[in-house]
């Protein structure tokens, strides 16, 4: 499966132009993703966005295994999204969303934390398989999706104490924000105004975003 239908996924919900094809960057050895990863701790897993830095030059490959992609081409999700395929999909999206989020960055000269990939990459789950489900016309409610993504979360065993902690407040801060979108916004059904939030959303730093989560409650 090509990334490139869910890099312009992304593109299109935020209104952003990151004016890179993430397919370019695509490897999917795991061998190689590993000799790659310069990460302090380097896991075997299916998906990881691979970053080097030297002096303003910014290296970036993009790691999604081809176990997930032939079996995502095999069960097409933007045919049919169900529980069979949803789980690679949400691997696939994950990788995406932290390329669209890192060069949109860095296209302005912002710096990125690592909770803020994690973060916003939680909320395009909810926000992209929502999108994806109600374009096929089978759209899931949203409270249900929220339970799926956000309440029966396991972790991988590998992840440092301090990545642990990482992944587990971007998972609760992304819950509490996509039930504030779910009950503010598409109960009420007001596409205008869900999508004019999500792009304002998008492009706050991470203390704007910490404070406006706060305040949804």
């Amino acid at each position: 499966m090509k990334l490139g239908k869910l890099q312009t996924l992304l593109e299109t919900i935020y209104s952003v132009d990151v004016a890179l094809a993430v397919d370019d960057f695509l490897i999917t050895d795991a061998a190689l993703a590993n000799k790659l990863d310069r990460s302090s701790n380097p896991r075997a897993c299916e998906e990881k966005l691979l970053v080097s830095q030297d002096g303003e030059e910014l290296g970036l490959s993009l790691f999604i295994d081809e176990c997930v992609l032939s079996r995502l081409r095999q069960d097409n999700p933007w045919d049919r999204l169900g529980d069979d395929n949803l789980s690679d999909f949400l691997t696939a999206l994950e990788g995406v969303s932290h390329f669209v989020y890192l060069v949109h960055r860095a296209n302005h000269n912002r710096d990125v934390t690592l909770l803020e990939l994690e973060l916003q990459a939680e909320v395009d789950k909810f926000v992209s398989v929502h999108a994806v489900a109600k374009g096929q016309g089978a759209a899931a409610a949203p409270r249900f999706l929220i339970k799926r993504l956000f309440e029966s979360q396991a972790y991988d065993q590998q992840l440092s104490a301090t990545e642990h902690e990482r992944y587990v407040s971007a998972n609760k801060l992304a819950g509490r924000y996509c039930s504030h979108l779910e009950s503010r916004f598409l109960s009420a059904r007001s596409s205008f105004a869900f999508y004019s939030e999500l792009r304002r959303f998008y492009e706050m730093s991470q203390a704007d975003k910490l404070r406006h989560i706060a305040q949804a409650g």
